[in-house]
Parts: C-alpha cells; sequence; structure tokens
C-alpha cells in the first residue's frame, strides 16, 4: 500500500470445474391482446468452493405494452442480490451486494 493512501485492496479467487445449480423460473401471461405481464426469477442457493460461501437472487417483474406487432414498451422492476463470504485462516470478509429498482423500456422484436 502506498503511503497517503486511503484504503488497500483485497483480491479472493476460487473456481470449479463441478456445475453449480442456479434455478430459474420465467413467467409470462397476456394480460391483455397487448398488455403481456413477465416475471423472471433466478436463484443460486449457497454454495460452498473452497473458502468462498455465497448466494445470488435475481429478480424480474415487468409490464410491457405492444403498441405493434414488432414494437413495445415498459416499465420493470429489478432486483439483484448477491451475498459471498470469505473464511480463510486469519482472514474473513463479506460482500453484501444488492441492487434494484425501476426501469423503461423500449423492445424492438424481429
Amino acid at each position: 500500500m502506498r503511503a497517503g493512501s486511503a484504503g488497500a485492496g483485497v483480491s479472493e479467487r476460487e473456481s470449479t470445474d463441478l456445475p453449480v445449480p442456479v434455478l430459474g423460473l420465467a413467467f409470462k401471461y397476456g394480460i391483455l391482446e397487448k398488455l403481456i405481464l413477465h416475471a423472471y426469477g433466478d436463484f443460486l442457493p449457497s454454495v460452498e468452493i473452497g473458502d468462498v460461501d455465497g448466494s445470488l437472487t435475481n429478480l424480474t417483474a415487468a409490464l410491457e405494452y405492444r403498441a405493434f406487432e414488432h414494437v413495445g414498451f415498459g416499465g420493470s422492476y429489478n432486483l439483484l442480490d448477491v451475498d459471498v463470504d470469505v473464511d480463510k485462516g486469519s482472514f474473513r470478509g463479506a460482500v453484501d451486494y444488492s441492487i434494484e429498482g425501476a426501469q423503461l423500456y423500449l423492445r424492438l422484436a424481429f
């Protein structure tokens, strides 16, 4: 670390050749002829690889209006939550990362 720097960087990396189970669910429903409800979810249950233990949740709910055959616009609410813990000897670390918010979009379908 350089003198006068604000903090230190720490990096930890693990990998595996084994498949990691990700559970997913997608739902699409036509409320009206041109109004569509979308819902998606991906879940990585708590997985431990070496000294790293983590989980992930990714959720989206959207309402879309298909104004024309190939053009739609809508709004969605998204949530991404990552929870990772590292326990390696005297080093313990954790990342609790969450992003959530609304989104407006235009969809072009071909």
